[in-house]
């Protein structure tokens, strides 16, 4: 919805309700569409002695599973932050001047049943971490940062983590601390044995119920004709990539070795290890507060969970940081909805909710070439030492043939120059 939508409404509410207090806190944009979602709101205030007050307890009804709900400035009127106490995620709160008075305006989700915000000062924040590890100490799966006051408790489930299992499958968040650190263990299912000795078997618990979902390689790997995974059984070779261009593989079944080693079965009835050193979800599997577009195409917003050229909507380039309001899975896949009610992919290969390291500016320590393509087949110019340059991506060679290793390129005006170290450094002004 527009600001100019958005004041419309807004114009009308005030006039309908001048003097009425009970109405004076809150406003839902409707659309003037049928209603599909309704949900229950609640909005807590905590004051500077810590004590909590219910501001207001409503229905919130919309077109659309993502509302703006609107507050009188009154609420906001210093240092103030708001919670959504069921995730631990701090809320977007955007003042916007409507009808000659200040305003505030936040997202809400009218899909959840309820959602319930706090309202506090800023100064009382607490904050939390939750690491994921795995045995040598090395990160699972991203951390999970939480806000949150005293006295609230917020459930985390734990991410799935391909071939481990972690030692809390949820963990519960007390914020008693101005600062908590919590970890969650993984622990390797127990294999023995080496993978081209042992013989496979598989197991009704390993079929039953199973559900397909696909893996990204992470290092050089091998596909197998038999899940013994020997030399002799190899098919095809698949180098170690960028994760933009790491081959994909389908899963449809798991078969275990007589000493418990775990294999993947592919959907051409090939095989490959499920170590997680060696392959990894897909798919990110739990909620995030935002999203970092990495992939040097971009990506595309859609109006809903299915995505095609009809229910497209926005594009956003490489580099751009978009606020997640919930994960959606849908078939194999998870999608993310954003404050708009729009959908992106929760493809690793496209989005990740950790900050990439941003290059802005680099100088050439040494004359390099200037090419217009990312292979560098295509020269354009020759740049000469000490010309420092804008950088408005990255992206990587060889892209998509999974037989020859990827390097590093940054995008600039004009075309694709080299990364490495030897011929460019960072700027830093």
């Amino acid at each position: 919805m527009s600001m100019d939508d958005l004041g419309d409404s807004l114009n009308e509410k005030v006039k309908s309700y001048p003097d009425d207090p009970s109405h004076s806190h809150y406003y839902v944009i409707l659309k003037g569409q049928p209603n599909r979602y309704k949900s229950s709101v609640t909005v807590d205030k905590i004051n500077d002695d810590g004590q909590k007050t219910e501001l207001f307890n409503k229905i919130g009804s919309s077109p659309d599973k993502t509302a703006q709900y609107i507050s009188l400035s009154d609420y906001f009127d210093s240092d103030k932050s708001m919670v959504d106490t069921d995730t631990g995620q701090l809320v977007d709160v955007t003042p916007v001047q409507l009808s000659g008075s200040s305003f505030y305006t936040f997202p809400v989700d009218l899909s959840r049943s309820s959602s319930a915000f706090t309202i506090l000062p800023t100064k009382n924040l607490k904050k939390a971490t939750i690491n994921y590890k795995l045995p040598d100490g090395s990160e699972a799966a991203p951390s999970a940062k939480l806000n949150g006051y005293e006295g609230l408790k917020v459930p985390v489930t734990s991410p799935e983590v391909a071939g481990y299992t972690p030692d809390q499958a949820k963990m519960t968040v007390d914020f008693k601390d101005t600062t908590s650190t919590y970890t969650v263990n993984y622990k390797a299912r127990p294999t023995t044995g080496t993978p081209d000795t042992v013989e496979s078997t598989t197991t009704a618990a390993d079929t039953n119920n199973f559900t397909p979902f696909k893996v990204y390689g992470k290092q050089t790997l091998y596909t197998y004709k038999m899940a013994t995974l020997k030399k002799s059984q190899r098919v095809n070779r698949y180098v170690q990539k960028a994760k933009a261009y790491a081959p994909v593989f389908q899963v449809v079944g798991i078969q275990r070795s007589n000493n418990g080693v775990l294999r993947y079965k592919l959907s051409n009835d090939t095989y490959i290890t499920a170590n997680a050193d060696y392959v990894g979800r897909l798919y990110w599997q739990r909620s995030y507060p935002k999203m970092y577009v990495t992939n040097a195409k971009g990506i595309n917003t859609y109006d809903g969970t299915v995505f095609s050229r009809s229910t497209k909507q926005e594009h956003f380039k490489q580099g751009k940081v978009l606020r997640v309001v919930k994960s959606i899975k849908s078939g194999q896949t998870t999608r993310y909805e954003l404050a708009d009610g729009t959908y992106i992919t929760g493809n690793k290969q496209w989005v990740t909710p950790n900050k990439p390291q941003k290059v802005n500016k680099v100088r050439t320590k040494r004359n390099i070439k200037l090419y217009k393509d990312v292979d560098f087949t295509r020269k354009v110019k020759t740049l000469k030492a000490g010309k420092t340059l804008k950088v408005n991506g990255w992206d990587y060679s060889h892209g998509y043939d999974h037989t020859a290793y990827g390097t590093l390129r940054y995008r600039v005006n004009g075309g694709y120059v080299t990364a490495n170290s030897k011929f460019i450094e960072v700027a830093k002004y």
